[in-house]
């Protein structure tokens, strides 16, 4: 099995560098343009399955992967980005400047982050846990996959079988950076990650 982990494409919070979770904003015409090109580039290619979050800007970047295939987008809100509750929308550096400590805590010490109200890594691990067992059970050959920055992470984290601590080991994959995941059996392991954002980890 091959399974190909897609972060969407940019988006207009992306751009100006805001805080997104489970908020959402469009896609930029340049994060459309590249997802129709990465489309394009796909289309030789025999899908057996896409999925996609049920987030707008995860499904708005999986529908340029239908074109052409007689395929139903399958959507799981297990692929969803970590809720960030209050800080969604805002500035990244607006949150530096108002919670420092909360977001030291959510980089440094991912496994003892919590907000009121809001999911935690742990969270995040159970339901990316549930889709991979989801997986796992597929006789599918070719798997495409559309999620998030910190989604992606974590199905790779998993894979890699990291502890939650060192979640942040590695930053986040570009917008509509490739991760190639292959199954042996029912053993999964990581054959390319995608190409990392450079300078930046949220």
């Amino acid at each position: 099995m091959d399974i190909y982990l897609i972060r969407h494409g940019q988006t207009t919070w992306n751009r100006e560098e805001r805080l997104q979770g489970w908020k959402d904003s469009p896609l930029t015409d340049q994060g459309k343009k590249e997802a129709q090109a990465l489309a394009r580039d796909f289309s030789s290619l025999p899908l057996d399955q896409i999925f996609s979050s049920d987030l707008g800007r995860a499904l708005e970047t999986a529908k340029y992967f239908l074109r052409g295939r007689d395929l139903e987008l399958k959507v799981r809100p297990e692929l969803r980005e970590l809720a960030l509750g209050p800080w969604e929308g805002k500035l990244f550096e607006e949150v530096k400047r108002e919670a420092p400590q909360a977001l030291a805590t959510y980089f440094n010490h991912p496994d003892r982050h919590h907000m009121e109200g809001v999911e935690d890594y742990h969270d995040l691990m159970d339901r990316i846990g549930s889709f991979m067992e989801e997986v796992r059970q597929l006789e599918a050959q070719r798997i495409l996959v559309v999620a998030h920055g910190v989604s992606v992470a974590a199905i790779c984290n998993l894979i890699e079988n990291k502890p939650l601590k060192a979640f942040w080991d590695r930053p986040l994959s570009r917008g509509l950076g490739i991760t190639h995941i292959q199954r042996r059996g029912k053993d999964f392991f990581i054959k390319k990650h995608a190409q990392a954002i450079e300078g930046q980890s949220y």
